[in-house]
């Protein structure tokens, strides 16, 4: 999809090797089953061979046929496979209107639906459109998570988060509507560079300022990247995509659930699948300070079990490493942000906003110091090699949905392409 989503692994659909024996359907299946472990991807090779010979069996037929996958499995994999298919093979809607809506042009589209940029008629306003076509909407996790980010987005009024106006639905498809924000995106911004140490400042400390609102609304956005942060044209951080936020008052997410997001953004304790606090979302924003600081996130790997690996085995490189001109209070805060324990870290995103609006203001910065022990060092390095294994499996198949739908047309994001 046009927008960095969470990262996973990559389905493209053009590629000249065993999946172009494949439907789109059935290329996806072969995904889901891949990256959730539950087929070798050594048996899905053989049977996509077999089924060049048989062109009327279909990729389902042949995995049940040979004991990989049981029916009923097959008959829900199938299901959110067509869900998928569904999204990406959309078209607009019928004389290209959805409701109120007069549709413009098509602007993005991914594991959340497609986005249009649309006039709302009755008042003549423009506004990005975000839209689940009704095929996708009979997923009832893609559902559940599109409702999610409507009802959390529409419940914050801050001036750093992207508004919501309304959301509905017509024709079987859910719908909202959001400011459509004219300007580039941070990972735009970074794709011609880093930024000097006042201009990432004062970005982050707005996207923190932002975050505190979220979170005193009991919610955690869980998905704190430079994608995921739009300048306007007036040079205001706006957050957006709350499609994986959580509210710290629900029952406790699963450890699958909790390792959604972008691993090199992500916190260690949402890569070692274990559930997120708001301090997760603080080391999120450390790790887009270091990006934006150093031309590049923390961890990097070109997949992400490599990042992940990574960012459990070892410390980042210091950015006094890796950007030497960047002023010590700075990097200082950086540090405090990422600090490996959460305990070790800003204790909310208030205090952050105001040490970087301290540094930026010329002020002696409070970045807490590295407190943890050998001890506490040693448990984290234990618990970190015994979780590594199960979390590259877990984010595997908890964020290959979102990289399924990116397809090949995949690009730097930019705020006009935006999801």
């Amino acid at each position: 999809m046009p927008k960095e989503g969470a990262t996973g692994y990559i389905l493209e659909p053009e590629e000249a090797d065993r999946s172009a024996l494949l439907s789109r359907e059935d290329r996806i299946l072969s995904e889901l089953l891949a990256a959730r472990q539950l087929v070798p991807r050594e048996a899905l090779e053989l049977c996509a061979s077999e089924r060049e010979r048989a062109p009327g069996t279909s990729l389902a037929d042949l995995l049940m046929a040979r004991g990989h996958i049981s029916p009923a499995d097959c008959e829900r994999l199938v299901g959110e496979a067509r869900a998928i298919e569904a999204v990406l093979a959309l078209e607009a809607p019928a004389e290209g209107r959805i409701g109120e809506f007069r549709l413009v042009r098509e602007i993005g589209r991914g594991a959340m639906g497609i986005v249009y940029e649309a006039v709302q008629e009755p008042l003549g306003r423009r506004v990005a459109l975000k839209l689940l076509p009704a095929a996708a909407a009979l997923d009832d996790r893609l559902a559940a998570r599109f409702l999610r980010e409507s009802r959390a987005a529409s419940r914050l009024r801050h001036p750093g988060i992207v508004p919501i106006f309304t959301s509905g639905r017509e024709g079987g498809a859910l719908y909202f509507a959001m400011e459509l924000v004219e300007g580039p995106s941070l990972e735009a911004l970074l794709g011609a560079g880093p930024l000097d140490a006042q201009r990432a400042a004062g970005i982050v400390a707005q996207v923190a300022r932002a975050l505190a609102h979220a979170h005193a609304a009991g919610l955690v956005h869980r998905d704190i990247k430079p994608g995921n942060i739009l300048i306007g044209r007036d040079g205001r951080a706006l957050l957006t995509d709350f499609g994986l936020v959580h509210e710290t008052s629900a029952e406790r997410l699963t450890a699958t659930a909790a390792v959604l997001g972008t691993p090199a953004y992500m916190s260690p304790e949402q890569a070692r699948g274990e559930p997120a606090d708001p301090r997760a979302d603080l080391y999120s924003v450390g790790a887009v300070l270091y990006a934006a600081l150093a031309g590049g996130p923390p961890y990097r790997g070109e997949i992400p079990s490599a990042v992940l690996a990574h960012m459990l085995r070892e410390e980042p490189a210091p950015l006094e490493q890796v950007a030497p001109a960047v002023p010590a209070a700075l990097a200082a805060i950086c540090r405090a942000a990422m600090a490996r324990e959460p305990a070790d870290r800003y204790q909310d995103a208030e205090t952050l906003a105001s040490d970087l609006e301290r540094y930026l203001a010329g002020r002696p910065v409070q970045a807490p110091s590295a407190r943890a022990s050998g001890r506490r060092a040693a448990r984290s390095w234990r618990a970190s090699r015994l979780a590594l294994g199960g979390a590259l499996a877990a984010i595997a198949a908890a964020v290959a949905l979102g990289w399924l739908l990116r397809g090949p047309e995949a690009a730097p994001w930019r705020i006009e392409r935006r999801i």
